[in-house]
């Protein structure tokens, strides 16, 4: 199954997988980072550690990079860093 791009959607099997950064943090950022949409961008709000943010960008990195999605995960970032929630 792909989205209108013709890329593989998260729920595919096709995408990068990181369990690594699954039994660390708790998650694979790939799930959301395969696939951009709304969900997305609503993680990257909800992050509440810098070291999430941190996998997040390695996954990235390796994905993309997208300029999009590096820009909002430095922004939760600095939100983070400056003790505000703030909207990514």
């Amino acid at each position: 199954m792909s989205n209108a791009a013709g890329r593989p959607t998260a729920t595919t099997g096709d995408r990068n997988t990181y369990p690594e950064l699954r039994e660390d943090i708790g998650e694979d950022p790939a799930r959301y980072l395969t696939d951009l949409n709304g969900t997305t961008w609503a993680r990257i709000r909800g992050i509440q550690s810098d070291r999430v943010i941190q996998a997040w960008l390695q996954v990235e990195e390796d994905l993309g990079p997208r300029r999009a999605v590096i820009k909002r995960l430095n922004k939760r970032r600095r939100q983070l860093r400056d003790g505000g929630e703030g909207d990514a």
